[in-house]
């Protein structure tokens, strides 16, 4: 099969070529492994954006649709919103969520596990989390306190084109379609 010679060493000699299905094969198989890895990112920004439990925050949906107002409202409004990141006390919460959490994962892989700590550091770290949230809850209702019901349910609307989708609404006389009514 080999045949050396002096110069260039060993020379391979009846040497096949792979069947052309097999490099349909490794190109299928790299195909499936990049859908593979696109759904599992998908999936992790999915859930790290807050949507998979319950479509993300809804202050910042709120500001962000307040952008698409006239510019008339969209200043009146503008009044009303104060940037989370510029208030000291909300960035001194989020200091101490930081360290509640830091606690909890301590605890966690402590060896021997103190269940009653473990819990306590849980629900301090929650506790603090709540306080974050319903800051933020006041802030939202504030800002749809000042909509007016049509921008309300334009919000809405707005909301679900965003998302990518749009649920079925009850109270819509095209119940249970879930989509917008196509434009000739």
């Amino acid at each position: 099969m080999t045949e050396p010679t002096p110069a260039t060493g060993p020379v391979i000699t009846g040497w096949r070529r792979a069947p052309r299905w097999v490099l349909g094969a490794l190109v299928g198989s790299l195909a499936i492994n990049l859908l593979v890895l696109g759904l599992a990112f998908g999936a992790m920004w999915h859930v790290r954006s807050g949507q998979a439990m319950g479509g993300g925050n809804l202050l910042g949906n709120l500001i962000a649709f307040s952008q698409t107002l006239p510019t008339d409202r969209r200043s009146e409004l503008a009044t009303l919103i104060v940037d989370p990141r510029q208030q000291p006390e909300l960035r001194a919460q989020r200091q101490e969520v930081r360290l509640a959490r830091r606690e909890v994962m301590r605890l966690f892989k402590a060896d021997p596990f103190d269940v009653a700590a473990f819990r306590a550091a849980e629900a301090r770290a929650a506790e603090i989390e709540g306080r974050i949230r319903n800051a933020a809850a006041g802030m939202a209702a504030t800002l749809a306190e000042k909509l007016t019901a049509a921008e309300r349910a334009k919000f809405l609307k707005w909301r679900d084109l965003r998302r990518g989708h749009l649920r079925p609404d009850p109270d819509d006389e095209r119940s249970g379609k879930g989509r917008p009514p196509k434009t000739p």
